[in-house]
């Protein structure tokens, strides 16, 4: 079953990838998450079940040539969402643009993503 946030993300993520940053700014002024452990347990549950149903990878950005190529972390959910927690909470704040993690549908996400869309 996907849930408010989920349906939000993945309608974001079909045509990008999408910053941890984005993540909360949807969960708190789309969703109505207020900030603080209720965000990190909405973040963490949503990336988690993304992941866990192969809709989704969480990673990062790297130099490929003139332009950036999203990299997947190595891991099972509980090893993503823990790295993104951690880095998370490391910053001491919520995360700015391009900090921490990038979340990118697999097909079946952007397929999942299509049922949302507006014809």
């Amino acid at each position: 079953m996907i849930d408010q946030l989920e349906r939000e993300i993945l309608v974001r993520g079909v045509d990008d990838v999408i910053q941890l940053a984005e993540m909360v700014s949807v969960a708190h002024f789309e969703v109505g998450i207020d900030f603080g452990e209720d965000m990190f347990n909405a973040i963490a549950g949503c990336i988690s079940s993304m992941v866990r149903n192969g809709l989704a990878e969480v990673g990062g950005l790297e130099p490929d040539g003139p332009t950036l190529q999203f990299v997947a972390w190595p891991g099972g959910a509980d090893e993503v969402v823990r790295r993104v927690l951690t880095e998370w909470k490391l910053l001491g704040r919520d995360p700015n643009l391009s900090e921490v993690s990038w979340l990118s549908l697999t097909e079946k996400g952007r397929k999942a993503a299509e049922t949302f869309l507006d014809p």
